[in-house]
């Protein structure tokens, strides 16, 4: 899935490029529930908390399988010494790239 991870494979490496959606959501859901309990009386500041939270868990349980999957791969070429890893983790333009020798 785009949403997390693009994946690239070549004949010599795998290039593995974490986009920073999930950080940017975890952000979201922090600033929304901290806004909604220092506002309670505010009955749409609530309900938009609650969606926003709501996202956060579907966005996490439909990306599950894709995360542990990718994690591994990356740890197991971390162990042996086959990865290079460069960008920024929360830039949009120069994303955290991971790159695997074959």
């Amino acid at each position: 899935m785009k949403a997390l991870f693009e994946r690239t494979e070549t004949e010599n490496e795998i290039v593995i490029v974490q986009q920073p959606y999930m950080l940017y959501l975890i952000l979201a859901v922090l600033v929304s529930g901290w806004v909604s309990s220092t506002n309670q009386d505010v009955d749409w500041l609530v309900f938009a908390s609650g969606t926003v939270w709501f996202a956060m868990i579907l966005f996490v349980v439909w990306n599950v399988k894709t995360i542990f999957k990718t994690n591994k791969e990356i740890a197991r070429a971390m162990k042996r010494g086959d990865v290079s890893i460069s960008g920024s983790r929360l830039s949009f333009k120069n994303p955290v790239t991971f790159k695997i020798k074959k």
